[in-house]
């Protein structure tokens, strides 16, 4: 579909360039905000997610998924990487084409170690090579990251992490750095890597990773702000924003449960401030719905079975070409579905959000709708109405379908807007 950013604006030109001055620290339009939907949504006895499994994390290398998921028994931590042509669900295996899986009991060193629980991977290319680094919290000397190749899952090295950081994520930075937390973080950590050495499957050496400093993670108002249990994080592709994701389930007895600071949140990394915290709700009102029920639930619907859904890994991911069936968006963030009882399957969903939010005279609709108004299958009538009924966000990107618009007003937030399929005229009755 062809695209044209040269738009015809009456009106609302001079408008727009002033929202680019309110955020001098944000140049790129990357705020991933729109609630697409799920898919997988509750899958769980698959081949490749069996039973009694805990899905722990995700990245990809712009060609496959990696997830990376530990055996409720605790006895192994594994990684598939899946081809973004498959469809995430069944009909995957280890004979599927492009298809394939590496564990802790496959390596000797990380079997003796006992490197079990592989936590949100991220993904690093080093002279041409890429790389899938798998935080780890349990083992002889965790937290560890694991190096492996991306193409192949072959095993390299690890590495110890040291400096306070629990090892249950890690996302390198694009200055290079590897930057992870505590589990219960009021700063985030930043490690200096040799990554010659790290990257050498021949070096023995696991002290290749040195903490620096340490950034104080703030709310929007500048004062200091602590997240619970994390579990994942990527920075964006122009490392302007940092998103994280965090929380866990509570159920007889086991996990804290629900947090207010549950959720993703996004930090811009010039002064580590929250832009935005997900909302845990379907209400269609609100754009950022990452909803999941960490309470106590019974899956049976009546006695026993009882578990309970946890926030996990995250990756950013632009997938908005379609080349990934089902899917659509910029960022992808896991749930996982814990159970205690037989007569129910364990299981996860992924959750995927955008930036765009789409316009059409012809085709629009008025909102609220489900699917959200904005996204691709139901986008808003109006300009107007897509930039005032979420209120939008910063670093939105408005993608208006070709033709002619009456709308005028003020555009005070800086998004960036787009004509699809020929020229756009906005502000002419």
């Amino acid at each position: 579909m062809k695209k044209n950013t040269s738009i015809l604006l009456f009106l609302t030109t001079y408008l727009c360039h002033l929202a680019i001055a309110q955020n001098l620290l944000l140049r790129d339009f990357e705020g991933y905000y729109l609630a697409q939907g799920q898919f997988p949504r509750d899958a769980g006895n698959l081949p490749w997610f069996p039973n009694d499994t805990e899905m722990q994390g995700v990245t990809n290398d712009g060609a496959n998924w990696f997830f990376t998921m530990t055996p409720q028994d605790e006895s192994n931590g594994i990684m598939w990487r899946i081809p973004k042509s498959r469809e995430l669900g069944a009909g995957i295996n280890e004979q599927t084409p492009g298809v394939d899986k590496v564990a802790m009991s496959d390596v000797q060193i990380l079997r003796n170690n006992n490197y079990w629980h592989w936590g949100d991977p991220d993904h690093y290319e080093y002279e041409g090579v890429d790389y899938i680094l798998v935080p780890v919290t349990e083992g002889a000397e965790a937290p560890v990251i694991l190096c492996f190749r991306a193409d192949n899952l072959a095993y390299v090295n690890y590495a110890k992490l040291r400096g306070g950081a629990h090892g249950g994520w890690c996302a390198v930075g694009t200055d290079g750095y590897i930057y992870s937390s505590s589990n219960h973080p009021d700063k985030l950590r930043r490690y200096e890597v040799d990554w010659s050495i790290f990257t050498d499957p021949n070096s023995g050496n696991h002290d290749v990773i040195t903490y620096l400093e340490s950034y104080t993670l703030k709310n929007s108002d500048g004062s200091t702000l602590q997240l619970r249990h994390m579990q994942g994080g990527e920075f964006s592709r122009s490392g302007e924003l940092l998103y994280v994701v965090c929380g866990t389930g509570g159920c007889l007895g086991q996990g804290d449960g629900p947090n207010p600071t549950d959720g993703i949140h996004v930090f811009e990394t010039h002064t580590w401030r929250e832009v935005q915290h997900s909302f845990n709700n379907y209400g269609l009102e609100n754009y950022f719905s990452y909803t999941f029920d960490n309470t106590c639930k019974n899956c049976l619907g009546g006695i026993g079975g009882f578990g309970s859904q946890t926030p996990e890994g995250l990756t950013v991911w632009n997938l908005d070409d379609g080349s990934a069936p089902n899917i659509r968006g910029q960022l992808h963030v896991l749930t996982n579905w814990y159970t205690f009882a037989w007569a129910c399957s364990d299981e996860f969903s992924l959750h995927h959000f955008s930036r765009n939010v789409y316009v059409d005279s012809d085709n629009g609709v008025i909102p609220p709708t489900s699917p959200r108004t904005g996204t691709r299958s139901k986008p808003f009538r109006t300009v107007n109405d897509a930039y005032s009924f979420y209120q939008i966000w910063d670093g939105a990107q408005m993608v208006i379908k070709a033709g002619t618009y009456s709308d005028t007003g003020i555009y005070s937030t800086r998004i960036r807007m787009v004509s699809e399929g020929g020229s756009t005229v906005i502000g002419q009755q």
